[in-house]
Order: structure tokens, then sequence, then C-alpha cells
């Protein structure tokens, strides 16, 4: 009881003073209330007096690493119903387009614990399944005491997690104890969790899921995608881009659009509110910006030089699909890199910036391979790209070697489901 006070206290605390944050961020939407545990009536009609799985996962990449596993419980223990939460509101959009009819989406309750025993009371879950690593004290805690097993499937902690977690070692070592499984990404973070309080016996290494991800054409047909570039077209995907690094792309673009005018560049914002502002930067430079939510798979005549900006949810994965270069963002400035496994799907050549610190162990793996180039600076990327663009056989070796380390890696979500059996049987 008192460790639930303390833990009250300080998310309190973190509520206070995120607020205003929250509110210049427009974070608040109509469904926010479910995280304060205020659902419509039957809400849960589909999962009422049935044993059921919940998964939680924070956001779309997490989502989409765990969608393999999803789909593997749902095919093979029928007798489950499947609960998925999320905190932001494009994971949600994403996993409500996966869901199937008797599926329930919800977003996951704050982690207030008279929040967290209205909305367990109301689920009921025999087992709970959290995607990476989203440690929620309360939730946690309230599992236990009500006896539902709690697993880390996917589970890691970056180097720059990892320093902060250290700090505060004493405050989450009781939660660790009270998690029944992690299933660590690596042999690096099974060594960072049993330091962090998990019991060795509880922590095993199946591998990354993102590795198992499998590609469906989700209402998007390729072919017409296609049909906004010109026969002798080539695309430039700019994937994941945070503020700072479309200035340096757009600007490497323009200088090579010069010497390769048939190649056109599509940037795709992490952020979607971010469309208008490099709207605005490509008009400075020059060329017409053109949203992909505007098109009607044609590409207008009256525009002069474009650059695309993808302004739609869950559609990345089909650009990189049509995509000759690939740039993964999040890497040239400190935010850590972002996913390089889905335009390695298809077999692209990819290149990143410098800082892929929260993807080191999946980074390696590409580097040794020699499947990935990475850059340090603009000039370093204008080399990059303009090497590529100019040895197309190169683009198909590159890719290749992508390719090979995507099917070394797969079988995650197989070995996960032999640890995660013993809970449900």
């Amino acid at each position: 009881m008192e460790m639930q006070i303390f833990y009250d206290l300080i998310f309190f605390l973190f509520l206070w003073i995120y607020l205003p944050y929250f509110f210049i961020k427009r974070k608040y939407h109509r469904e926010f209330i479910q995280r304060m545990g205020f659902f419509p009536k039957d809400y849960f009609g589909n999962i009422s007096h049935k044993k059921t799985i919940w998964i939680h996962a924070v956001s779309v990449g997490e989502v989409n690493a765990g969608i393999p596993l999803w789909k593997a419980l749902r095919e093979k223990y029928l007798a489950y119903k499947i609960v998925f939460s999320t905190v932001t509101k494009t994971g949600n959009h994403l996993a409500k387009r996966f869901a199937s009819p008797n599926e329930t989406v919800l977003y996951f309750p704050l982690d207030l614990s008279f929040v967290v025993k209205r909305v367990l009371n109301l689920i009921k879950p025999s087992l709970l399944i959290i995607l990476e690593t989203e440690l929620w004290p309360n939730f946690i805690l309230q599992c236990y005491k009500l006896k539902i097993p709690v697993i880390l499937v996917n589970a890691r902690i970056s180097d720059r997690a990892y320093q902060r977690y250290i700090l505060v070692k004493f405050f989450l070592k009781p939660i660790f104890k009270r998690v029944s499984l992690v299933l660590a990404q690596s042999n690096k973070d099974r060594e960072r969790f049993i330091n962090l309080g998990m019991e060795e016996k509880k922590v095993f290494v199946t591998g990354n899921m993102k590795f198992d991800v499998e590609y469906k054409d989700r209402g998007v047909n390729l072919d017409n995608l296609r049909g906004l570039l010109k026969e002798k077209d080539k695309l430039l995907v700019a994937g994941s881009i945070h503020r700072g690094e479309e200035k340096v792309i757009v600007f490497v673009y323009k200088e090579l659009f010069r010497l390769f005018p048939h190649w056109k560049l599509l940037i795709a914002p992490r952020y979607l509110e971010r469309v208008g502002e490099i709207e605005r930067l490509i008009k400075r430079i020059g060329f017409s910006p053109v949203r992909i939510s505007s098109l009607i798979y044609q590409l207008p005549t009256d525009y002069q030089n474009p650059i695309f900006i993808l302004d739609t949810i869950g559609q990345l994965r089909d650009f990189y699909a049509l995509a000759d270069i690939v740039f993964v963002g999040g890497s040239l400035i400190k935010k850590g890199g972002h996913n390089i496994i889905e335009p390695a799907l298809f077999s692209k050549p990819i290149i990143s910036g410098r800082y892929f610190f929260n993807f080191s162990d999946i980074f390696k793996k590409f580097l040794e391979n020699n499947a990935l180039i990475i850059c340090k600076n603009k000039e370093e990327l204008k080399r990059a790209i303009e090497k590529l663009i100019k040895n197309p056989e190169e683009r198909e070796k590159m890719g290749m070697r992508a390719k090979e380390v995507m099917e070394r890696e797969k079988g995650v979500v197989e070995k996960n489901l032999k640890h995660i059996i013993s809970f449900l049987n």
C-alpha cells in the first residue's frame, strides 16, 4: 500500500509538470478519457466472461513489432480474446486497422492506482504482454496483486535509458521483482535487466521481433503509387525525419537534382504536425511541396520540381517498398536513429546518420554485412547518395545484403511463443 501511495505521488508530480506541454502540443483527444478508466457502455462486450491476453505497445514502432506476435496468438490460442493498448494516437489507429472485429483496442490507463484497478477489473486479463520496455509501477504492482503474469517481450534498454535507470535502480528494483519474465533482444539487454534487479532465471534472449515483420499492402496499391512518377524517374525516400534533418536532406537533394533531375524526393516527417514547416522550407529553395494526401495517384502536371511529403499515417512502409534509395532519419541529430528493418525487408540500399544509439545492436548486424552506409555530415550524405545513384548494381547488391540480414535473424516470434505458452496452459 505504501509503495502505491509513493508511486501515485510521483505520477501526480509528473502530470503537474507535463500538463502545460500536454495542452501546448494538443495531445488531448476525444478518447483520452479512456486513459482515466472511462469507457462507453459495452466497450468490453467482446471479452466479457472470456479469457483475455492483453498486449501493450506505446506507439507505431512497437505496434508494428508486435503485430507478428499478435497474429500468432490470435491463430494459435483461439480460446483467448486479444486486448491491445497503446499510448499514442498513431499507434492506436494502426492497432485498430489490424484488429479483428472481436478484438478490443484501447488507450493505456494513466499509472494511478485507482485508475489501474478500475481498468484491470473491467478487462480481467489472464496475461499481460508489454512490448519493449514500458515500466508502469502501479500497473505492474496491481497485476502482481491480482496474480496476472507480466511479460516484457522484445525487451530492450537503450544506452541512454540505461544510464538513467541506473540512477534510480532502488526505485525500479521492486518493480522488476514483480515481472514474471523478460524476453530480451540481446545479451547486452539481458545483462542490463539483471543489473537493474531482474532474477537471472527470468531473463532470456530471444532476439528482435522486428525481423519477423511481414509486408502487407494496407489499402495502398503500389502500381498506383508508381504512377506518381514518370517511367525513368527514381525515388529517394527520407523516412522518420526530425526537426533539423529536413534542411540537410533538402539542400543535398537540391545539389543532386541539378545532375540527376529524374530522381525525386519524398520526405516522411516523424511527426505529422511538422508538415507545414517542411512545406515552407521546400518553397523557399524553389521546389513545389506536394502532400501525398492531395494526390489521387497521379502526378499533377502543374507542379514544377515536386518534393513529396508523406502526410498520412501508416504508409511509410509502402513508400519504402517503392523507393530506390532510403535514408532513415533521427540519426543526423541526437535522437538515436529509427528502424532500418522495414526498408531492408524490401532489399533497399539504406543510409543513416551517425546517431543510432537506440538501435545499436540492429545497426551492428547490418554494418557487419556491409548492408548500411553511415554518414557523419551533409557532405558525406551527398557523396553516399550520389555514389548509389551512379551505381545501380551496387544499389541492388547492397539491398540484397540487407535482405540477407533479415532472413538470418527471423524466427523470433516462435522463440517467444515457446516461453509465453507456459503462462497460458
